[in-house]
């Protein structure tokens, strides 16, 4: 009698197993499979495409660095995972006489550089309106400033501790969308290295 109460309990516990087995899981992703469009028109006005131009002095170095749109493109990016779509404005600039080039993306979380996929880069703008010393990335916000030889409006001042393109040293950028990079400064052990200030400017959407 123990023995096919035995045999018993082990078939109910080999039933059980294939019946949780079986069980499809559930997809964590069904809820979430959205499409992500840029809808705030502070960022879409973030979208400069080639023809954009942008003309530095670096007051430590006093040499001119020119910086130019080369590359554009715009469509979506799938993240594959659960397959959420997210509307993508990418841009690639060279800068003169360095050749360095730059990628920059623009999607609904705001201007990234640094971007080689989904979830990539590191944000360095966000909407201006939106946009608060709560955030982690902001340190302040201007009304106006005054840069090189003009006053611009709505600007941005934005920290990044380890801006890995500039060999992971502490840079402060200065942005607003009308214009974009305004000014930016790039620090080594806090001692300022290079401080590239906007003298001129082409901007095309």
């Amino acid at each position: 009698m123990k023995q096919i109460s035995y045999i018993f309990s082990i078939l109910i516990l080999t039933l059980s197993s294939c019946s949780k087995e079986d069980t499809p899981q559930k997809n964590n992703c069904e809820l979430s499979n959205h499409t992500s469009h840029i809808t705030s028109q502070d960022l879409i006005n973030c979208k400069y495409i080639t023809g954009t131009y942008w003309i530095y002095v670096d007051s430590v170095s006093l040499q001119d660095d020119s910086v130019y749109i080369n590359n554009y493109s715009q469509g979506f990016m799938d993240e594959s995972i659960c397959n959420n779509m997210y509307e993508n404005h990418s841009f690639q600039t060279v800068s003169f006489p360095s050749n360095k080039t730059e990628k920059y993306s623009v999607v609904s979380g705001g201007l990234f550089k640094n971007v080689s996929g989904v979830n990539s880069g590191t944000q360095i703008y966000d909407d201006y309106s939106i946009a608060s010393s709560a955030t982690s990335f902001v340190i302040d916000r201007f009304d106006s400033i005054f840069v090189y030889n003009q006053y611009y409006y709505n600007v941005l001042k934005v920290l990044i501790e380890n801006d890995h393109p500039e060999q992971n040293q502490k840079s402060i950028y200065y942005i607003n969308s009308d214009f974009g990079f305004l000014k930016h400064e790039i620090y080594q052990n806090s001692t300022l290295s290079a401080n590239k200030i906007l003298m001129r400017k082409n901007i095309v959407r």
